[in-house]
């Protein structure tokens, strides 16, 4: 099984052709983002040299950095599903509600909170999230004999030779995700804020009696009341509504719109399309978009076929207003 590793193999191994492709793909979302961090380089003699940004003259070897974040790597269900991870603190291996286990974090006071926190390694979560990426890959695209066929069917029509492990990882869909953003949007978030609310109102009181009260721990029992209300409340603290709207709003989930309306597949979706343009020839020839959306949702459907009924023109209208 690949591990996180094979990421940084994998960007370092890739044709010439593949990583000019890539880097052009990059450069054009750093204009349209219009601030990233490669756009700075520390030079021998300590001083920073910026480049405008998209310049072709920044260092191949700072993109192939820049790739290995699960923010900016060309995986984007990979990003998202890392995401997931970080903000759900909920693990793929284990069964159960991440809502639950929020929960029980929750009121067990604020220090357990932050241990619990401390104790998840980022490492660990991108590790989880690839090996996860991988497994699923390999289960929909190397052992999905309909996946097969139809990537055969349509090799026989690119003019590029095209690598079957990135199209696996460029149309995986993380659907942990989506299910747990769009419970937590719908359902866990609100409810909790409402279980949580009283006692938050209580221990933010500055005249609340603590005396007796069974959260006030040994360890809390020799702090001012001040500070025990403080510890208190923030072990009821909730995501915020506007961090709430942050997160999913990058991980393209609208808790009012149906699966196949979520923004997450303006992520998703942009990156495959392109890289199936890119298969169909070399730089005088002009790609078709469409043949590349009509790709695009075939290989969704032969993987995902109870999420992604074929919908070229959904493809089409995705990307467009990525």
């Amino acid at each position: 099984m690949a591990s996180f590793a094979d990421l940084d193999k994998w960007v370092r191994n890739i044709n010439e052709d593949l990583g000019e492709w890539l880097f052009k793909q990059i450069n054009e979302r750093i204009k349209r983002q219009g601030r990233l961090p490669i756009n700075q380089q520390r030079l021998e003699d300590r001083t920073i040299k910026e480049y405008r940004l998209g310049s072709p003259e920044l260092p191949k070897e700072r993109l192939i950095t820049w790739l290995q974040s699960p923010t900016t790597t060309p995986f984007v269900g990979y990003s998202i599903l890392v995401q997931y991870l970080r903000t759900s603190r909920h693990s793929l291996k284990k069964k159960g509600s991440p809502l639950k286990e929020t929960e029980a974090v929750a009121t067990k006071g604020y220090e357990r909170l932050q241990r619990a926190r401390r104790n998840i390694s980022f490492r660990a979560l991108l590790e989880e999230a690839w090996n996860y990426m991988e497994e699923d890959g390999e289960r929909t695209v190397e052992k999905n004999p309909k996946c097969l066929e139809l990537l055969e069917r349509l090799g026989v029509h690119w003019e590029r030779p095209f690598d079957r492990q990135l199209l696996a990882c460029l149309s995986f869909v993380p659907q942990p995700a989506i299910g747990w953003g769009l419970k937590m949007v719908r359902e866990a978030l609100p409810e909790v804020r409402r279980v949580h609310a009283p006692y938050r109102r209580r221990y933010l009181n500055p005249w609340a009696d603590l005396e007796n009260d069974p959260l006030v721990s040994d360890e809390l029992k020799d702090l001012p009341p001040e500070d025990q209300r403080k510890i208190i409340a923030g072990g009821f603290r909730v995501l915020s509504k506007k961090r709430e709207k942050q997160i999913f709003s990058a991980m393209g989930i609208d808790k009012k719109a149906g699966i196949l309306r979520q923004g997450i597949w303006r992520l998703i979706l942009p990156p495959l399309v392109d890289y199936l343009a890119f298969l169909q020839g070399g730089p005088s020839v002009k790609p078709s978009r469409d043949r590349a959306c009509r790709e695009a949702s075939l290989i969704l459907n032969a993987r995902y076929p109870d999420l992604w009924p074929h919908s070229p023109r959904r493809v089409k209208y995705s990307v467009t207003r990525g």
